[in-house]
């Protein structure tokens, strides 16, 4: 950064350099890391900060600024991928099943959250459409059934469904039941119809939280003419992870594994 730029900033800032030691990059990383913490797809960050507007958002820790921005363009990229996938779903009726699991067969680290060290799971390029479409599937399906159903998250704000959508919540959708209890839905998608996902942190912690009322709906092949909607209301059992009939591998995220019995 030349000296005339980070003096302009310095200011602009309301920062007095003869006094303070001021790292801009320091600034930056700081701002950066909080702002990330409170989103579930990260995966447009670099390209969304490449453009000069959100970074000097960030050094000003406009974060309204910056979430207002990166929905417009998490929704661009679900849009620029029309026609490349399946998009004629409004007379799909995905198939409901509630099937019966086992772990899937491979080497994973140990079950639970004892000693879990995770260096990153690079998303495929398009989960933010996955996620999306998975999500509307779910939430077209329950609102037949509960008409208390909220959906919550980031997508629901993409879908103009619900305002208010947020990120970091630990789940995607909210209903009560016909008991009058709460439930929560965490919703995970695929192309494949492999039983296979990854949850954050925040959302395993919060089903370890809630176990009773949690539950997971998956949705395979999402993009096909004949997806199907998994219920896997046992992921979670007792009070951690259900390993009798799921596998955990925690050696890059929580990466929930199984097979059809």
């Amino acid at each position: 950064m030349s000296y005339e730029c980070e003096t302009e900033l310095i200011d602009q800032l309301g920062l007095k350099k003869d006094i303070e030691v001021v790292d801009l990059v320091y600034l930056y990383n700081s701002n950066c890391s909080v702002w990330k913490s409170s989103l579930k797809n990260t995966y447009y960050i670099d390209e969304f900060l490449s453009i000069p507007a959100n970074m000097s958002w960030m050094y000003y820790a406009e974060f309204g600024e910056l979430n207002k921005a990166y929905e417009v363009l998490l929704l661009s990229k679900i849009e620029d991928d029309e026609g490349s996938e399946d998009e004629n779903d409004t007379d799909i009726e995905p198939e409901v099943l509630h099937p019966t699991t086992t772990p899937l067969h491979q080497e994973v680290s140990k079950n639970g959250k004892n000693g879990k060290k995770r260096t990153g799971f690079t998303p495929p390029k398009n989960l933010e459409k996955i996620g999306f479409k998975g999500e509307k599937y779910v939430y077209e399906m329950l609102k037949k059934q509960y008409p208390s159903i909220k959906w919550a998250s980031e997508n629901a704000k993409v879908a103009e469904i619900n305002p208010e959508g947020r990120a970091g919540l630990g789940y995607d959708i909210e209903y009560i039941d016909e008991n009058g209890n709460r439930r929560f839905v965490e919703v995970k998608a695929s192309k494949t119809s492999d039983i296979v996902f990854y949850m954050s942190d925040n959302e395993f912690d919060f089903a370890i939280k809630h176990i009773t009322e949690y539950i997971i709906y998956f949705v395979t092949e999402v993009f096909s003419k004949k997806p199907k909607i998994l219920l896997l209301d046992n992921v979670f059992k007792g009070n951690d992870f259900n390993s009798d009939n799921y596998a955990l591998d925690t050696t890059k995220e929580y990466k929930v594994m199984a097979t059809f019995t």
